[in-house]
């Protein structure tokens, strides 16, 4: 088990620093590669030619004569269609789709180049780095294979060429790229069995790193280079970690002798540390002679070493010099960054600091580079964007993160997750160490990269848990810095059992399987949590003091995974932004599938409600969240809308890093912070309306990770309706524990007197630190009113009404009221219209409703069958019920558990409804919760909204119905035929 230390951690992290000279148009020239050791760029243009899919086991070159075309590196094929279209392939290319209509070159892509090597290179290593390409690389040198690698779409590839250059030459290098037939992110477990094709060529890498529009889009997408040492000798690696305590790094150089069989004596390494500008330390190690591979390890102490953290992202650099028999063979300028992650229990700590990290998870869209960046400008805004949002983290969910991504990551202080999520599956297990050894030896070069991962939400049995301890272990024997999170969700473990295994399950505190998790805590230094209940797929669901009760079972800091998950709308304002690969063809059919439904003027009003609904339900949930002192941290899906499948608009912000209505960066960091103040109070936190008059009670929680608080640290508390405070109060915050969630003080008041619904803001601020720590949360206040006289009649189920309405009569006892008031329509009340009589029908029968979405919150990304949020109409009913045109939490009352009628379903003259229910973009329906129409010679309003006569808002609208329903002024704008509700009538039987 890991501990805490009060030290300070360390992640290498690297960006080289070498000099770069470019090639002419021609070649290389032999005046380029003066000054020995070097880097030389081969960027730039490349002979090019396309062959398509092939089953071969081997590949032959093509022809001399099939280079027809030239390619620009670094560069995606796709990017570069324009170069191809009179070579003599491009008409009988092959192209795929991932998702429509996005299209990519499918085959192999061959790049040729002729280098012009100088005979001073005939004693020196050779190393060709291929920066990134999505397929399998394969390298020719003077028509010699001299390499491949499979796993290029994780990490660069690196070919020794030392014994295939030949001096004193024009070298012809060729390189291949084939992205065909890769196992893509929704494989079954089956796959391909083997791992390999039918041609024996390993086909399964990738998986979720051809999620989204671009699919396998592939070409070389980062720089090429070779990197010439002064002699046979080179430096192949660079890691530094932390030492003992926060001024000791300890530096481990990897020193390689690529000619074979030489050997090289008398040499030494020169190394020094350099911070803020200026060296930190220096020394000389003296290196024995030795033939192939050598590793140095040496322990560097000095004042000025500095660890990183997100809040404070200290880097250094490390520069060393390998001199052999007075030659200099190679040198190497290396970024790093000195962190320890550490736990106790279920508490994190990063050097030796509780840390809370808030995370985003995704990162899987990008609506106008359409593939992975690999620009690290790209990078600082995205990573920029979500610190000022409150993350210090992201997941690049079983993807390995761009080197760009890290370099940003660390500079700006995000932590940062990646992975492969296909070696843990069956037929690909046995090739964990090939993949997942250059993953970590590139990636511990950053302290951002912390996290590794094997995907998300797969069962926990089948030999996937010895599975997970194999990568484990081999994962911290490569980088034992890291933390290693196996999976996103604990399925078969705590959730999601086998009928078979039920048998095998402890019951307390909640059923669990207690022999798997404890072999798989062996494996992990974090659990990733399925909270769907409670935090997730139904944050209204489970209480978060449940959820703190089932956490006792774990002993290692816990992740809440997949928060909220609640969409909107796509802002139509987005459409013209999309100028790249990826059309529009989303906003222009949800244009047309609005326009044909009748609803084309409605798209803004529907983006503005819905995301206002996901502005303050997203609030509630990271709020419920952030209650749970066993939580070490979060995953969000997500921080931006990710379009890898259609409508995935869960993000806090949209797909171009806008924010949505209702939010601003402010409003968003008092929830997502470092600290946060939380109000808990009855009824798990939700309902929001009150009467005038009754007491109210909250404990007011402080989660609290920045630092200390001090006794004389003063909690201030408001409570305004506008600008008017209507009251106040003060209290001594008691000593509260950093890492830690404490109750810090009871907000106990009056709700005030009113003449008519008010909606009242309770404002808390606490200023501890020199900063200031302050959250709010909006109240609906209602006066306390005599109901009216209600002259009608009504059903059995109606009937329980008369606690309110005491003149409500037995509709038996009756014989012709004037309205009738009943929980579903049946041939009476059809009668009843048709004379000329009022019904107001408080369920749903026998209209059919969409049952599939019930709830206040809105619905899922990507679930056409959800809703996301309702538009209020101007109408007298709401005169108890002021509103701003959308459902805030004064409806929650009126609307969770609502199911809203589909109005599309019925031939209806005009669409008025008063409480319209929005749909999901991938499924636009006519919806409402609340409608009205003449049918007959009478008058119909229709309400599937909750009547709970203990709510004010319920009995507000309830009030208001039936005195408008009584008045002349109910003159509805719909219009319904009898016989479509005697047709429905006799469809519900």
């Amino acid at each position: 088990m890991m501990h805490r230390r009060t030290f300070l951690e360390t992640s290498a992290q690297a960006v080289a620093g070498l000099s770069t000279t470019c090639l002419p148009a021609g070649g290389l020239l032999a005046k380029a590669a003066t000054g020995l050791p070097t880097e030389l760029s081969l960027d730039g243009e490349w002979e090019f030619t396309y062959t398509p899919p092939s089953a071969a086991a081997e590949m032959d070159i093509p022809a001399s004569s099939a280079f027809d075309t030239r390619i620009e590196v670094p560069g995606h094929w796709d990017e570069q269609y324009d170069r191809f279209k009179n070579s003599k392939w491009w008409a009988t290319a092959s192209s795929e789709t991932s998702i429509e209509p996005v299209k990519f070159l499918y085959g192999t892509g061959w790049y040729r180049k002729t280098i012009d090597v100088p005979a001073a290179w005939k004693e020196c290593a050779v190393l060709l780095t291929v920066g990134w390409a999505v397929g399998t690389i394969h390298v020719w040198l003077n028509g010699k294979k001299a390499g491949s690698y499979d796993y290029s779409v994780y990490t660069p590839y690196e070919l020794d060429l030392t014994d295939h250059v030949i001096a004193g030459q024009p070298n012809e290098l060729i390189i291949a790229v084939d992205n065909t037939g890769n196992v893509g992110f929704d494989s079954a477990e089956g796959g391909y069995g083997s791992g390999r094709d039918q041609s024996g060529r390993k086909r399964f890498a990738g998986g979720w790193a051809y999620i989204g529009p671009a699919g396998q889009a592939s070409g070389i997408a980062r720089s090429v280079s070779l990197k010439i040492s002064g002699g046979p000798g080179r430096i192949s690696d660079i890691y530094v970690r932390p030492g003992v305590d926060a001024n000791e790094a300890v530096c481990q150089v990897e020193l390689q002798v690529a000619k074979s069989g030489r050997k090289l004596g008398n040499s030494k390494l020169l190394w020094e540390i350099q911070g803020d500008g200026k060296v930190l330390t220096s020394g000389t190690l003296k290196v024995p002679d030795f033939a192939g591979q050598h590793r140095l390890e040496w322990r560097a102490r000095a004042s000025g070493l500095k660890p990183w953290s997100p809040s404070e992202p200290n880097l250094h650099w490390i520069q060393v010099r390998w001199i052999a028999a007075g030659v200099t063979q190679d040198s190497h300028r290396q970024r790093f960054g000195l962190r320890r992650w550490t736990f106790e229990g279920r508490k994190l700590y990063l050097n030796g600091k509780p840390v809370y990290l808030r995370g985003a998870f995704g990162v899987f869209y990008y609506p106008i580079e359409c593939t992975i960046p690999v620009s690290k400008q790209y990078w600082l805004r995205v990573l920029s964007r979500a610190k000022q949002i409150g993350m210090n983290f992201v997941n690049f969910a079983a993807r390995v993160c761009p080197i760009e991504m890290m370099e940003a990551a660390d500079e700006l202080g995000v932590v940062l997750q990646c992975g492969d999520h296909m070696t843990i599956l069956r037929p690909y297990r046995s090739y964990y160490q090939e993949v997942w050894t250059p993953i970590v030896r590139w990636t511990r070069r950053y302290p951002s990269m912390s996290i590794y991962g094997f995907g998300g939400e797969r069962n926990y049995d089948n030999g996937i848990i010895e599975q997970y301890q194999k990568q484990h272990d081999l994962i911290r024997s490569l980088h034992p810095e890291a933390l290693v999170m196996p999976q996103q969700a604990i399925r078969g473990i705590d959730y999601a059992f086998d009928p078979k295994d039920k048998q095998s399950l402890t019951l307390e505190p909640f059923p669990h399987h207690a022999e798997r998790l404890a072999r798989y805590r062996l494996a992990c230094e974090l659990y990733g949590h399925y909270s769907g209940p409670a935090f997730g797929y139904n944050y209204f669901g489970t209480p978060w003091r449940t959820m703190e009760k089932r956490f006792a079972i774990y002993d290692r800091p816990l992740f809440a995974h997949e928060l909220f998950m609640g969409m909107t709308y796509l802002n139509p304002d987005n459409r013209d932004k999309y100028t790249g690969r990826i059309p529009p063809d989303m906003y222009d059919k949800l244009g047309k599938d609005l326009a044909q439904a009748g609803l084309g003027d409605r798209w803004r009003v529907y983006f503005h409600n819905s995301s206002r609904l996901a502005s303050i339900c997203r609030k509630y949930c990271i709020e419920k969240v952030r209650k749970c002192d066993g939580l070490a941290g979060f995953e969000f899906l997500g921080m931006t809308d990710q379009h890898f499948m259609p409508h995935y608009t869960t993000g806090i912000l949209d797909e171009f890093l806008g924010l949505k209505p209702g939010d601003t960066l402010e409003s968003i960091r008092r929830y997502n912070s470092d600290d946060v103040l939380l109000l808990d109070f009855a009824g798990d936190s939700i309902n929001r309306s009150f009467w005038a008059g009754d007491g109210f009670e909250a404990e007011v929680l402080l989660a609290l990770y920045s630092g200390g608080v001090s006794q004389d640290t003063c909690l201030q508390w408001n409570l305004k309706a506008g600008e008017v405070v209507l009251q106040k109060g003060e209290a001594r915050v008691p000593k509260a524990l950093v890492g830690s969630v404490t109750k810090i003080h009871t907000v106990r008041l009056e709700w005030p007197e009113v003449k008519a619904t008010t909606k009242l803001n309770l404002a808390l601020r606490l200023t501890h630190a020199g900063r200031e720590v302050s959250n709010d949360w909006d109240f609906w206040v209602f006066p306390k009113v005599e109901p009216p006289t209600v002259e009608a009649a009504a059903d059995t189920t109606c009937l329980a009404l008369r606690s309110r309405y005491p003149s409500l009569a037995p509709l038996d006892a009756v014989p012709n009221p004037k309205l009738r008031i009943v929980s579903k329509l049946a041939q009476d009340e059809l009668r009843h219209l048709e004379d000329g009589g009022d019904v107001l029908l408080l369920g749903t029968t026998p209209f059919q409703v969409n049952s599939a979405w019930k709830s206040f919150r809105p619905g899922l990304g990507g679930r056409s069958q959800h809703d996301v949020g309702s538009v209020i109409r101007k109408h007298e009913i709401f005169a108890s019920l002021p509103h701003d045109g959308w459902g805030d939490w004064q409806f929650y009352p009126l609307l969770e558990g609502a199911p809203p009628i589909l109005l599309d379903r019925i031939p209806l003259v005009g669409f008025a409804p008063i409480i319209e229910i929005i749909s999901s973009a991938a499924d636009v329906r006519k919806q409402a919760a609340v409608f009205e129409a003449r049918v007959g010679h009478g008058r119909l309003l229709v309400s599937t909204c909750r009547v709970n006569l203990q709510n004010p808002s319920c009995v507000a609208l309830l009030d208001a119905v039936l005195g408008y329903m009584r008045s002349d002024r109910f003159q509805p704008r719909q219009t319904v035929g009898l016989d479509v509700l005697r047709s429905l009538l006799q469809k519900r039987g």
